[in-house]
């Protein structure tokens, strides 16, 4: 019995790539994982923090909107006596949350960054290089593949969005 239990957890420690570093060392990662959730931008290169903060200014009110528009989409396939105030909050609630990302473990305690909001999937941020404004436009051909990750998210199978599927620059 015993020498089922050792093999086994032997096994996992195998699986598992953080349990044969030294303490010292998970206790580092643990902090940069803290550092990176706190802070995403802070592992960022100084050309995508500054795209970051642009794009930040350019995308309030359009975002606000996007959310506004889609809570309306959501809450006017409802019947009218589940359009309440309170109906309404939970649905505004839920609009920018896009649930627990399942594809990776919680290391040392500190969970991974939770998914984009499911609007997402239908709005993009695109920078014209002509005004070096960004806006929100629908997504176009690449909306399939967000909805194939949509679906693998569900299961946690998906694999991190590249930055064509994210941003997009209209020249």
């Amino acid at each position: 019995m015993a020498e089922e239990a050792e093999k086994k957890e032997q096994e996992k420690r195998k699986e598992d790539p953080m349990s044969s570093l030294p303490e010292d060392s998970k206790f580092g990662i643990q902090r940069m994982l803290e550092m990176a959730r706190d802070d995403p931008l802070h592992y960022m290169d100084e050309e995508a923090q500054e795209r970051v903060h642009k794009a930040r200014g350019d995308l309030r009110c359009p975002v606000c909107s996007k959310v506004l528009e889609e809570a309306f989409n959501v809450l006017s396939t409802r019947p009218k006596s589940l359009q309440s105030e309170h109906d309404i909050l939970t649905v505004m609630e839920k609009m920018c949350t896009g649930g627990p990302d399942l594809s990776m473990p919680s290391y040392f305690g500190v969970e991974p960054p939770p998914l984009a909001a499911e609007w997402t999937d239908r709005w993009r941020p695109k920078l014209d290089k002509k005004s070096g404004r960004y806006s929100l436009k629908p997504f176009g051909k690449g909306a399939k593949g967000r909805q194939k990750w949509r679906k693998l998210s569900e299961e946690g199978k998906q694999k991190p969005l590249g930055m064509e599927e994210n941003e997009q620059v209209v020249g």
